[in-house]
């Protein structure tokens, strides 16, 4: 309840900043999609908020003051809440990646035409549905480690028992459903933005047979090509079927690499998608760097210092090689 309690109070806070924001930083888009934009946040204060805040004392402080079905209602409303708090707000976010439903008036704003199309644009249904299932998994996966932190320290605890299995199952319905959802909200963002989909992977053409998934390149808007792009076709994809034969195997070997490639792949698009920026359209890599001179120094003791790092760890596998009981865990 009480990290339950400090995850909603940050919630809070980023929400008013990020009123203040839409004035403060984003003043044009205001003005222009204001007519839009406002009244449905508006509903999401009159709706989500309102729920929230009426019960949200009665969740928190009302265990052993009132009834236990009416902190359950209470429970359920604060739930219901945030879940219609996600509605509104994701339809705004949505409508921003797909607007519909809008004309534009003399002063150049965008006027609401149809608000049915407004709310339910071509990526709000995909977007609200990946987003509730991500928070549904993150939250179980919380508590799930709650419970395995309380297991680990009185195996015989009957309530941490219940929580971690509970959260377990959470997490083996909605897994699933999340890779459904993931691909089928991929799959609306190539069909309505399609330029999108392609800057996230660094291609300025299209590729009938199947995209290569660049690891490096260099960004010529000039020419509208990647320079020195380093490309491996299906990369991804093999990684993971990888990682994926590993486990069903039990091959030992094989989990950690396919894993730690899938992670390199993740930072190389990361850094294809930023360079040559370490802050967009900001600060450059060059602005941001050290002076030669301290990058030599520490280019010297990095030179010198992960190989003996390397080596030793490359040692200790080796000595301990057939030594660790595999069903002995870690306690």
């Amino acid at each position: 309840m009480k990290i339950f309690a400090v995850a909603f109070g940050m919630g809070v806070v980023s929400g008013i900043a990020m009123s203040y924001q839409f004035g403060t930083n984003w003043s044009v888009f205001s003005d222009r999609a204001g007519p839009i934009i406002g009244p449905l946040m508006t509903y999401e204060v009159l709706t989500a908020f309102f729920m929230e805040a009426g019960f949200l004392g009665v969740m928190l402080f009302g265990m052993g003051r009132v009834s236990k079905s009416l902190h359950v209602v209470a429970t359920g409303i604060v739930a219901a809440g945030t879940l219609v708090s996600a509605f509104w707000i994701l339809a705004v976010n949505s409508w921003m990646h797909t607007p519909a439903g809008f004309a534009i008036n003399g002063a150049g704003q965008f006027v609401p035409d149809n608000w049915f199309a407004i709310v339910f644009n071509p990526s709000f249904p995909f977007r609200l549905v990946h987003m509730v299932l991500a928070a549904y998994l993150t939250t179980a996966l919380v508590v799930g480690g709650v419970g395995a932190f309380h297991l680990l320290r009185e195996r015989t605890n009957a309530e941490a028992r219940k929580m971690f299995s509970m959260a377990m199952w959470m997490v083996a319905i909605i897994a699933p459903l999340q890779v459904v959802a993931g691909d089928l909200h991929g799959l609306n963002t190539l069909q309505h933005q399609p330029v999108k989909v392609m800057a996230m992977e660094g291609h300025y053409e299209s590729y009938p047979q199947g995209a290569p998934l660049f690891l490096f390149g260099l960004p010529n808007e000039a020419d509208q090509r990647l320079d020195h792009a380093i490309g491996i076709p299906r990369m991804t994809a093999a990684l993971a079927a990888l990682l994926a034969w590993g486990l069903m195997t039990r091959r030992d070997t094989v989990p950690f690499p396919a894993s730690i490639g899938l992670f390199g792949l993740c930072f190389a698009g990361l850094g294809i998608g930023l360079h040559p920026y370490i802050v967009p359209r900001a600060i450059s890599i060059q602005e941001a760097a050290a002076p030669d001179g301290s990058l030599q120094f520490m280019l010297i003791g990095a030179a010198i210092l992960l190989p003996m790092i390397l080596a030793y760890t490359a040692y200790s596998y080796w000595v301990f090689r057939g030594k660790v009981d595999p069903d002995a865990g870690y306690h």
